[in-house]
């Protein structure tokens, strides 16, 4: 029987942000039984790093720094898969940015161990959202169903939209600890190793940042029927490092290329995957119009949103037809730098 429970981490050049992080796994009442650490940057850093927890912590590390750089976010997950020994009954994958609850690796591991049929679990993530008094809460859940784009908020569990949006829940759900969830975060997402023994990877079609690479796999595992679960109690913070971000224009022209490519994965009928596409870059440009209210610099973010989705169009039809061979190779030659 298939025991124990592996952490994948993903990381490139924050040796700052990955030692808080490990600080917190590290401290956790019930440790991993191994430790993967896929590293596309400093390798020198980030030995340095584990070599002090590698011989007083018992669990045993991987330290994988590939020879040639990995093309993104979801080769280096797969990477990861393809280190873990075979008997690890639960995979956690962690960004390289998070703080654990010193409970949160036990919580999720029981809520495995009391859910036979459960195939992907989530913590909870402590956002700014949950400060807010009831008034504004209530407020912000309004203006998320008319703009996720905007305020990404859902009720009480993580959903997804027809437009592809990831929600997450602004309020707990009385008289319980977990909810369904539609979708998992990349930032800390757990699934049971067969799972990926059954042949499911993430999707690298999806480069370097890769957004929505998270939302992409959980979502498709939700529309299969797997069960899919949020813990109220296994909570984190996110604390989203500023390091190594990508620039604006990458960011926006990523966006618009793989929402259209994540919608029509999940929408197969071509009419209204094409509809809920529109619907989306409406509601982006609306959300851009409105933030720019209060921006100093005006409209200088909205003209970058249309100036991202122009830039997009002529790789339509490719990226509806699943080839992003050439969409991608455009958005490595935007600007690296912010």
């Amino acid at each position: 029987m298939l025991s124990g429970l592996s952490i994948i981490i993903c990381t490139k050049n924050r040796p700052a942000d990955l030692e808080i992080t490990l600080g917190s796994v590290f401290q956790q009442r019930s440790l991993p039984d191994n430790l993967v650490i896929i590293d596309d940057g400093n390798a020198d850093d980030t030995r340095t790093l584990l070599k002090r927890y590698d011989s007083i912590s018992g669990v045993r590390i991987i330290h994988f720094h590939p020879k040639n750089e990995s093309s993104g976010l979801p080769a280096a997950r797969n990477l990861g898969i393809g280190t873990i020994p075979d008997q690890t009954g639960i995979i956690l994958f962690l960004d390289d940015d998070v703080t654990l609850d010193e409970s949160y690796l036990e919580i999720i591991q029981d809520l495995f161990l009391k859910n036979p049929d459960l195939c992907g679990a989530t913590g909870f993530i402590r956002t700014k959202y949950h400060d807010r008094s009831l008034p504004v809460k209530v407020l912000l859940l309004i203006t998320g169903t008319l703009l996720p784009c905007l305020i990404p908020v859902s009720l009480f569990g993580p959903r997804v939209t027809w437009t592809a949006d990831s929600l997450y829940p602004i309020f707990k759900k009385p008289m319980t600890d977990t909810v369904p969830a539609q979708w998992l975060s990349g930032c800390n997402m757990a699934y049971r190793s067969t799972v990926f023994c059954e042949g499911a990877r993430f999707d690298e079609h999806l480069v370097l940042y890769a957004l929505g690479e998270d939302m992409l796999f959980s979502h498709l595992l939700h529309q299969d029927r797997k069960k899919l679960l949020l813990s109220y109690n296994a909570r984190l913070i996110h604390r989203i490092s500023e390091e190594s971000r990508i620039p604006l224009i990458r960011k926006l022209a990523m966006t618009f290329g793989y929402r259209n490519y994540e919608i029509s994965r999940f929408v197969h009928n071509r009419l209204f995957s094409t509809f809920f596409y529109t619907v989306f870059i409406v509601r982006y440009l609306l959300s851009s119009v409105i933030i720019s209210l209060k921006n100093e610099n005006g409209l200088a973010q909205v003209k970058e949103v249309i100036r991202a989705n122009s830039m997009t169009r002529e790789f339509w039809h490719e990226i509806r037809s699943g080839n992003l061979e050439r969409f991608n190779n455009f958005i490595s030659t935007l600007p690296k730098q912010r």
